[in-house]
């Protein structure tokens, strides 16, 4: 069965890839983009995104919602077939 990852900012939760409870390792369901090994570049991108929404700055815009499915298409292609990568903006 292939993993599910959503690519997903909520307040309260400092990690922004969360996996179903269900099916995760351990019961984990947010995850850093180390837990899966991604690139530094991609890492870095994931990072400065969720900044950007910390930060108030424009998180609803079009602009970012953009910029949240430009990595999610990235991510996908990092994890592979095993996963189906979801962006919820």
């Amino acid at each position: 069965m292939r993993r599910e990852v959503e690519l997903v900012l909520l307040p309260g939760f400092a990690k922004p890839l969360r996996e179903n409870v269900m099916f995760s390792p351990n019961g984990q369901i947010d995850f850093s983009p180390e837990d899966y090994g991604l690139s530094e570049r991609l890492s870095a991108e994931i990072y400065n995104w969720a900044a950007a929404w910390e930060n108030n700055e424009q998180p609803s815009s079009e602009a970012h919602k953009a910029w949240g499915r430009r990595i999610a298409r990235d991510l996908k292609r990092e994890l592979g077939d095993e996963f189906v990568v979801t962006y919820v903006g």
